[in-house]
């Protein structure tokens, strides 16, 4: 179905771009960090997972984790991700 076939090209962009949100927040990082965290990634197999596999190991905010659980739409937890790591990283 193209509705299905849509889906699956929406989750893996959004996929595809906490992959590169996680990247950049994790460069200066020991390749062999890198590799463990993007291997860990690429086991999800699909996008709600990923973020919770982002949010599970990056955020320690306990506020925020309660906010990202109950997001319901992939979308904008990717998004919120998005936005902390890149505050991450900047702090950093």
């Amino acid at each position: 179905m193209i509705s299905d076939e849509l889906g699956a090209k929406v989750g893996e962009a959004a996929m595809k771009t906490l992959g590169g949100c996680v990247e950049d927040a994790i460069f200066e990082l020991p390749d062999d960090v890198q590799s463990s965290v993007m291997a860990m990634l690429g086991q999800a197999g699909e996008a709600g997972l990923m973020a919770d596999l982002v949010a599970q190991q990056f955020v320690q905010d306990a506020d925020l984790r309660q906010e990202l659980l109950e997001t319901n739409s992939v979308g904008d937890r990717i998004r919120m991700l998005c936005e902390f790591l890149e505050k991450l990283r900047k702090a950093g």
